[in-house]
């Protein structure tokens, strides 16, 4: 029997694959038919990548039965991009709207655009400034810096363009400086209060500014604001979007998911000394890692109000295009860990543009590992066996919490764990479990781990060790695989399908390689430190199975602490081989209670939680 939010899921997916838009009238027969080949062939793909001969149990089959009937169901992101952006297609009403909102706004700033140029081909020129002589907010300033172009087309275009508006300006070098001298150029020139950036082959849709205004006319304490984007092919199609998360500072520590559209108060840019060339290519991340130094008022506006251009040589269009962009993004990262005192070093990642960065840990701090386990010996005895094999941190103990056994555990595991912990409570509760362990712990960190969790690769202790140690940081999580190794758990998103929270795996956009900030992370494996676990108090014992690590990892974010993912510690996880798939209504209640069902910041507003991951509303 379908789960209710599955079953949910089916129909709402299958009335917009049939209709195509939810509300909409049902095509003709033909269209009917084209749609059920359509299906029938997702459906096919998805069996043979995920057959149902690999299920073993029935939470097993449940979860493989949701997660198979939500990707065959669901359109692909590209299609669903396009049905979205036609709902959201400029209409001379929407545009009255939009010119209605921007005559309401109370604060009407001076947004001063950057745009350097070398030799660009001057269609794209000429798109790239037309999109912004096409804004619906007008209060802006282009400001253009000629890199010395060799083509005379772009003198010409320059011209031009300042002749025919005023708030257009012109800056030429005498000599090619490089991109970074291009835009500090282009800074000299601007007087806007705030400063936006773009590219001279990519474009700005026409609500960019106002959307980003209206933001700051909301939030006047702002001093940097960005949006979602999009890429647009050399026939005008958007595609490949990115709807990012709100302000998420560990996983600017991975990437440069902020890039485009980019706006900052002036005066914070001039006194961080614009963009440096040392950095050329990677010179936007750069400078959003420093400026994010020097303030924490950042803003996002959930729309992709920036399309980079896919033309050869750009990188939109190639991850190689630009290979020294990636070897200064690496050289920003390091000089930012050396400006907040961040002993350690930065590895890449394995996927181009996604970096590791690995503080070092001072000495050899004992961890803790805390595992509730009953009755279940074999489990107990790999999970022991593949921490041993998968780490060489010397300094830690084993703390077993062994509820109301009915037989001893064994004496080689016995051996192996530093203090066996009894609880004697015939009704099993895994926050009371892990708040013994905590009581007969001397490490200065706490690792919850679950009995059946086996470690995969090697370093994984460490690496949760690494950002467990940075005082701001109160919860690191592991990517956990199931046993044919596709991921099952790379964070926990609130609110998807109507409960209060999700094990996802974030293969969009490369999220799931990224060390990233979440709302929570699960408890199977976690590690948090010892006075961030005495001042929240634990685990609440009035949640005994469901919803207690959620809960925690909300508490600590409350507090002021970050909670992060590590994709670098992977563990396999069977999930509830322990105990089971026992329901937890009254978990749920407690939750609801305390919580509700909490927005999820680090989930893109535009994702329908109720749908599905990652299905767009």
């Amino acid at each position: 029997m379908f789960p209710v939010h599955t079953w949910n899921l089916v129909k709402r997916t299958s009335d917009i694959s049939a209709s195509g838009d939810p509300g909409r009238e049902a095509p003709g027969r033909v269209s009917r038919i084209k749609q059920a080949g359509h299906l029938a062939y997702r459906a096919a793909r998805v069996l043979v990548r995920r057959p149902w001969s690999a299920v073993r149990t029935p939470r097993e089959f449940r979860r493989w039965l949701r997660r198979t009937l939500a990707e065959i169901y669901t359109e692909p992101l590209e299609r669903q991009y396009q049905q979205w952006l036609k709902r959201r297609a400029i209409t001379p009403e929407r545009r009255h709207v939009w010119e209605a909102e921007c005559s309401a706004l109370a604060y009407r700033p001076l947004v001063s655009i950057i745009t350097p140029v070398h030799n660009t081909p001057e269609r794209w020129l000429r798109e790239a400034i037309e999109s912004v002589r096409t804004q619906i907010y007008s209060h802006w300033q282009l400001c253009l810096a000629d890199d010395a172009s060799t083509d005379p087309r772009v003198s010409r275009v320059l011209s031009e363009y300042a002749q025919l508006d005023d708030r257009i300006r012109v800056v030429a070098l005498a000599e090619n400086g490089g991109i970074s001298a291009a835009s500090n150029a282009a800074l000299t020139a601007a007087t806007g209060e705030f400063v936006s950036m773009l590219d001279h082959d990519d474009e700005l849709q026409p609500e960019a500014l106002l959307e980003v205004v209206k933001l700051v006319n909301e939030k006047p304490d702002l001093d940097i604001i960005y949006t979602d984007e999009d890429k647009k092919t050399r026939d005008g199609r958007r595609i490949n979007p990115f709807f990012k998360p709100d302000w998420s500072p560990n996983l600017l520590l991975s990437c440069n998911y902020i890039a485009h559209l980019l706006t900052y108060r002036r005066t914070l840019v001039e006194t961080l000394g614009g963009f440096r060339t040392e950095f050329d290519g990677s010179q936007d991340y750069d400078l959003i890692l420093r400026a994010s130094e020097q303030t924490t008022q950042i803003g996002h506006v959930p729309l992709p109000l920036y399309s980079w251009r896919m033309i050869s040589g750009s990188a939109a269009a190639s991850e190689r295009a630009k290979p020294y962009a990636y070897k200064a993004a690496a050289k920003a990262l390091a000089h930012a860990m050396e400006r907040r005192n961040i002993p350690g070093r930065v590895e890449e990642a394995g996927v181009p543009g996604i970096y590791r960065m690995r503080p070092r840990v001072p000495g050899e701090p004992l961890v803790s590992v805390i595992i509730p386990t009953r009755d279940k010996a074999g489990l107990l005895g790999r999970c022991l066996t593949a921490m041993r094999s998968h780490s060489r941190y010397p300094a830690r103990e084993i703390i077993v919490v062994d509820s109301a056994p009915e037989e001893p555990l064994p004496e080689h595991l016995e051996s192996a764990i530093t203090k066996l912990v009894p609880f004697e409570d015939r009704v099993f509760n895994f926050s009371r479990a892990v708040n013994l362990g905590a009581a007969r712990a001397s490490g200065e960190f706490l690792l919850l781990l679950n009995d059946d969790a086996e470690a995969t690769a090697n370093g994984w202790l460490e690496a949760m060790l690494e950002q467990a140690q940075r005082r701001e940081i109160g919860v690191v999580g592991a990517r956990l695989v199931d046993r044919h190794g596709e991921p099952n758990h790379e964070g926990i998103v609130l609110g998807i399908w109507g409960m209060p929270a999700a094990n996802l795996a974030f293969r969009y956009w490369g999220l799931g390689d990224c060390l990233r900030d979440c709302s929570a992370v699960t408890a199977a494996c976690m590690m948090t430190r010892r006075d961030v676990f005495n001042e929240l108090g634990g685990f609440d014992e009035g949640m005994r199975l469901g919803w207690n690590d959620v809960d925690y990892c909300l508490r600590a974010r409350r507090a002021g602490y970050s909670v992060v993912y590590s994709p670098a510690a992977v563990l396999r996880h069977d999930e509830s081989a322990t105990r089971g798939a026992t329901p937890h209504f009254e978990d749920d209640i407690f939750f609801r209670r305390r919580w509700g069902i909490p927005d999820d910041a680090f989930y893109n507003f535009n994702f329908d939680r109720e749908r599905g991951p990652f299905v767009l509303r």
